[in-house]
């Protein structure tokens, strides 16, 4: 089998998060402007009261700040490139990461945020990203599969084939019975916007969107050929 070649956008989304963080964050309130640090890819709570980060700078780890204002706390010691993107669950208490070895996935962990207890998912995957219930987990393969992995089970299936381009993003329907995503196209600038339900069944595609910049948003293409910016 063909080996994955490496992900070429990592490095400009390390250098982007901080610049949307600052940009886009809540007005006129602080969150972690403060003179020598560095954070990067902030992610929503599921309840929109908190944002989870890493901190590059003065030591690296993985944070969390309230919307309303206040101090950041560390959540865990955990690096962006060793231990790359975690999520966190609806309740807060588990959070789950890609262990990566110089560039390379090893496995998936979750973390027990009261105990610090960690395991290993049965399957390795990116993108993890936690269903509204918080019973499931959702993630990318080595070889593009769109993953399911059940948090009390540990079981884990493909919901598509496997496939030469990976993916950009996924995340859950507001019902939680499919899982949206973006998949990169043999043009590398392009990708389809696709999904595919939770308990299996066709994928569909749902237009085409186009990263004209990385900082100047994503436009999306629809079978009609207009043009919709989503920032």
């Amino acid at each position: 089998m063909a080996k994955k070649a490496p992900r070429r956008t990592a490095q400009r989304i390390l250098e982007a998060a901080l610049d949307l963080f600052n940009r886009f964050g809540e007005p006129n309130v602080s969150t972690t402007l403060v003179a020598g640090e560095l954070n990067i890819r902030p992610e929503w709570s599921h309840d929109g009261t908190t944002l989870y980060f890493y901190q590059v700078r003065p030591r690296p780890t993985f944070r969390s700040i309230p919307v309303a204002g206040g101090p950041s706390r560390e959540i865990a010691p955990w690096s962006y490139r060793s231990q790359y993107g975690a999520a966190v669950d609806p309740d807060g208490r588990v959070a789950v990461y890609a262990a990566v070895d110089r560039g390379l996935l090893q496995q998936s962990r979750l973390r027990e945020l009261d105990t610090g207890r960690e395991t290993a998912l049965p399957f390795a995957m990116y993108e993890h990203s936690f269903s509204r219930d918080g019973r499931w987990i959702a993630g990318e393969s080595r070889d593009g599969e769109v993953m399911l992995c059940g948090v009390s089970s540990r079981s884990c299936e493909p919901l598509t084939p496997m496939h030469r381009f990976g993916l950009i993003s996924l995340a859950w329907s507001a019902d939680g019975a499919r899982l949206f995503y973006v998949r990169h196209t043999s043009a590398g600038t392009f990708g389809d916007v696709m999904s595919v339900g939770v308990h299996g069944g066709e994928v569909e595609t749902h237009g085409v969107r186009l990263c004209c910049e990385m900082l100047g948003g994503w436009k999306t293409r629809t079978s009609s050929s207009s043009w919709t910016s989503t920032m």
